[in-house]
Parts: C-alpha cells; structure tokens; sequence
C-alpha cells in the first residue's frame, strides 16, 4: 500500500512537469497562433487546415523539433468512393478467366506483409497532442478533447481572449527509462519510509512507556478514590502536565476527605442537636406521666419553649439545606439597602430595647442601590441581630453601618463584647458550630445563623468576613455589589 501510494504520487508529478515542460515549449505557436489570429480576424484560416498548422508550427519551433512532428500520421483506412463504397482490388469480370500461367500462387504461399516491431512506449510529439478552441471551446483544428487531466493556454487577440491552446497528456508519458527510474525511486523511497517507521517505533517505545506509568498510576489512585479510599496519593509525579493532573489528584483526595469527615461531623451534630431537646420533652412528659411533677402552666411552658427550640432547629436545617441546593428562591429588584436597614430597626426596636442593647446607626440619607431581595436581607439581619441579641453581655452596644465606594456597599454590624478569638473566625460559617466559653446551647442558638448567612450574602453574588470590632466583640463585614 505505501509502495503504490509512492508510485502514484511520484508519477503524477512526473507526468505534471512533463506537461509543464512540453507547455512551455508550445508558447512560440501560441504567439504564432495570436498573430496569425490578429491578421486574420478569425479562426477559418486554420479550421482543418493541416498544412497552415504546419506552417505556423515550422515558423515556431526550431529544426530538431519539427523532424517528428510536421509528418501526418498515413491513415489506417481505405477512402470512400462517391458511391459510398470502399475502393478494393479491382477484380476480373465474372467469367473471365485468368491467362495461363498468371494463377496466384496459394493463399499458404503468398507472402505477407509485416510491419515493424514498435519500440515499447513510444512517446507521442507534443505537438501532435495539442489542440486549438475558439472563444466557444469548439475545435478549430487538433484531436477532439478526452482527457480531463489537460493543460490549457489562453489565446488572446488586444487584450481579448479568442481562444484556447490545450495540451493533453500522453499516455505512453514515460519511455523505458523513465520507468525504470520511477520504479528505482519508489523502491529506495519505500524501503526508506519503512525504515523510518521502524525507527520511529524503535525510539517512541520508551518514550511511551514513559508517559504511560504516570498514568497508569493515576488510573489506579483514582480507582481506590472511587471506592472510597481517600488515604491513598500519587507519590511521584513530575513538572509537565501529567505531574499537574497528579498533583490534582492529591488534592482532590485530600478535599474528598475533608469532605467525608465534614459529612460524619454533620450527621453527628445534627443528631445531637435533635436529641438534646427530643430528650428534655420525653423527661418533662414522663415526670408528668408518672405524677412527679405536676401539670401546671410553668410546666406546659417549659415544654412549649423546648418544642419551639426544636422547631426552630429543624427550619434552619431546612433553609440551609435549600440554600445549599440553590432551591431557596430569590426575587431579586433595585431597593436602597440603607431605606431597608432603617425600616428593620425601626420595626425591632422595642426587642433591642428590651436587651438592653444601644444602638447606633450610621448610614446615609440614599444612594447605597444594589439588586437584592428584600425578604432575604431582612433574614440576613435578622440571623445577624438574634446573634447580638443573643450572645453580647447586658449592658451592650451595637453599632451598624452603611459605606458605599466605587466597588460597592458595604454594611458593617459591630457588637460589644464578649468577642470571638481570630482563631475561630474561620469555623464561624460551619454548621452547627459554636464558641463554647460564649456562644453555648443555654442561649438557644443551634450553630446555623452564620451558615445561612453567608449562603445569603453568596446568592447575592457578595462576600462576607469577620474582624474584632472596637466596641469588643465581633465585627462582621459584607460587601454587596452595587447597581
């Protein structure tokens, strides 16, 4: 097959120069073809005119090119009489008989004619291989055009194009010793591509024993990370791409980890967090039950409280749970965050009253415009403000305020102490997570306000972090992009 596709395509290249080469031989008799043509006016002179076409061919080439071309080929057939039949050997009439001695001899013993041996791929003249078109591809003199693979010239007369001079390929293209060449050629072409590709494989084997390893190595960890064995890692890798698609495996098995301890944790604490009050309320009941404590209002409050806690556990769980999937809906316009922030505290200053909290606002008139929901800022400030409420030491201050640059909003919620260590800052935004020494279960709170909050600001394509604020406690920074 590589043998046959090197033959075809050296011989299709050696039979285009040729064309090429017998073209840029004929360009006399086109110049010949556009003068004669000039004085003329028209193509009848040369329309089966075989001794004009002689004529323009001898005044074109030199001598040693006219001495196999001028000569017109004898032709192979008898000529018709008027009558339409073909002329034969005159015969005798019927009856007449031959004189004594004139019998031709048998047909066995009469001598016939043989021709010449031809030599073997006899190469036609170009120039007997050339055909002339008028303006209209119609013959004016030359063979009638059959092979697509032809070259073509045009004739033209004052900038005009009158006709066409078109050279077809020979089919003996090639003599004994062309091909020979040819065939010499594509044996050496062949039995050195084939070396090659030997060597080509010879040197690719370790380089591609060297590529495999890497990932086959890979192939394996991330089967056993599949499986559940976050333990495994890749433990040599190199600097290319193959050694940054191992070194992202690790990590990927480190996260996976993270996230499966994550995940243990999770289910733990909610667990606990459920019990704890299921726990209480079965203790509450079986005391009544079995007449210990008696049934009194107090009593009927201090399961009401603990079923409100649980309540109050189970539709965090459920809101954060949607947050995560991206299931908790948003309907999202233009509002002013600092109209929004004056309205809440307005509507919760009797509860901030009551805690014994002051409270300092420092916000603009307007102008602090982002693409919110309303309903869910107002639960970001109030998962905010239950916080304060909730963990700040009586006496306690809380000041908030409302900063707008060229890159945002950002609203800034700042509390009296008891403060969180800078330690801790980076577990706040865990579930069920809590300061024990401040932020303990007697205070009501499940661990999950900060969890939600962050999910809020994130939906909100905004960030949150946490600082120490100067009142002592905990400072809490969001930024929201603004319209």
């Amino acid at each position: 097959m590589l043998l046959s596709l090197i033959y075809w395509n050296l011989s299709t290249g050696f039979r285009n120069y040729i064309l090429q080469e017998e073209m840029e031989k004929a360009l006399p008799i086109l110049e010949k073809l556009e003068s004669t043509y000039k004085n003329h006016g028209n193509w009848e002179f040369l329309k089966h005119n075989s001794r004009q076409w002689r004529k323009i061919v001898s005044s074109s080439l030199p001598t040693d090119e006219q001495q196999l071309t001028l000569a017109e080929p004898r032709p192979s057939f008898r000529p018709e009489r008027p009558d339409g039949r073909r002329n034969a050997r005159r015969q005798p009439p019927p009856g007449a008989e031959r004189p004594p001695g004139n019998e031709p001899p048998p047909r066995a013993e009469r001598h016939t004619r043989t021709e010449p041996p031809q030599p073997p791929n006899q190469l036609t003249p170009f120039v007997m291989r050339l055909t002339v078109l008028d303006a209209d591809n119609q013959l004016v003199f030359g063979r009638p055009l059959r092979d697509s693979k032809k070259l073509e010239k045009t004739i033209t007369s004052d900038g005009k194009k009158v006709g066409t001079l078109v050279l077809t390929p020979d089919i003996n293209f090639m003599d004994d010793r062309a091909i020979e060449f040819l065939s010499k050629q594509t044996r050496d072409l062949g039995l050195a591509a084939m070396l090659v590709i030997f060597l080509s494989f010879l040197i690719a084997l370790p380089f591609a024993r060297h590529l495999v390893l890497p990932i086959q190595r890979i192939n394996r960890v991330t089967h056993l990370l599949a499986s559940g064995n976050y333990e495994t890692k890749i433990q040599r890798y190199s600097n290319d791409e193959i050694g940054g698609l191992a070194r992202d495996v690790n990590r990927l098995a480190v996260t996976l980890k993270k996230n499966e301890i994550s995940r243990q944790k999770w289910i733990a604490d909610i667990s606990h967090e459920l019990r704890t009050p299921l726990a209480i309320l079965q203790g509450e009941l079986d005391a009544l039950i079995d007449g210990i404590r008696k049934v009194t209002p107090e009593t009927l409050n201090s399961l009401k409280q603990e079923l409100n806690r649980l309540n109050a556990l189970v539709q965090d769980l459920h809101e954060l749970s949607l947050s995560d999937m991206g299931a908790l809906s948003y309907n999202k316009e233009n509002l002013d965050l600092t109209e929004l922030i004056r309205e809440f505290f307005e509507s919760h200053e009797g509860h901030i009253n009551a805690s014994q909290i002051q409270l300092s606002l420092n916000i603009p008139d307007s102008g602090a415009t982002l693409f919110a929901d309303g309903n869910r800022l107002d639960q970001l400030a109030k998962n905010l403000l239950q916080n304060t409420l909730r963990y700040t030491d009586k006496p306690g201050e809380l000041k908030v305020s409302v900063e707008k640059n060229t890159y945002g909003i950002n609203l800034i919620w700042e509390d009296s102490s008891p403060g969180v260590p800078p330690a801790d800052y980076p577990y706040l935004f865990e579930r069920l997570y809590r300061v024990e020494k401040s932020r303990n279960r007697a205070k009501g709170g499940a661990g999950l306000g900060m969890a939600i909050c962050k999910n809020i600001v994130e939906a909100h394509e905004g960030d949150i972090s946490l600082f120490q604020s100067s009142l002592g406690g905990l400072g809490i920074k969001i930024y929201f992009p603004s319209v």
